[in-house]
């Protein structure tokens, strides 16, 4: 399956008007997200392995685009994963305290904007939307993989999620 991407959607229980919705979640979300650009994003990726959004709300991927044989169940798992960085007790506390030194309302947006972590097999990149801080693009890479090149090709996709319509 070497060189072949497979992009799942996933439609979570807000998406398709279930109970989730109450939640926050945005369906629009899924409507902006184009195969293309994940697609790029996991080719554009030095070593690159896998993509995809998560939205922190319900705690689901959106959708994700893989190079490799990763499951729904996988992805699943790493959506889990995101949602504890994200919404860590610690981390929103934090957050909390950053958000009361800034002035004006405009300035204030979430503190936690980028989580890296590498383990001895993969690199993980979590980059959380500045329009939607709901959303977090997540890219995962082989662990040899360039840090700085793959940050800056997660940082552009992320911005072509951000402006699409």
């Amino acid at each position: 399956m070497s060189g072949e991407t497979i992009l799942q959607f996933v439609r979570t229980p807000a998406a398709q008007g279930g109970a989730g919705e109450e939640a926050g979640a945005r369906p629009e979300a899924v409507g902006r997200l184009r195969q293309a650009d994940l697609e790029r994003l996991v080719r554009g990726l030095p070593s690159g392995v896998a993509a995809g959004v998560v939205e922190l709300s319900s705690g689901m991927p959106v959708a994700f685009s893989t190079l490799d044989q990763h499951s729904k169940r996988e992805f699943d798992l790493l959506a889990a994963a995101t949602t504890g960085l994200f919404h860590d007790t610690t981390v929103t506390t934090i957050e909390r305290m950053d958000r009361e030194h800034l002035a004006s309302p405009e300035e204030r947006r979430e503190a936690l904007q980028q989580v890296i972590v590498q383990s001895r097999h993969m690199l993980y990149l979590f980059l959380r939307c500045r329009r939607e801080p709901d959303l977090v693009l997540v890219s995962l890479c082989r662990a040899d993989a360039n840090l700085g090149l793959a940050l800056m090709v997660s940082r552009e996709a992320l911005q072509r999620l951000e402006l699409a319509p």
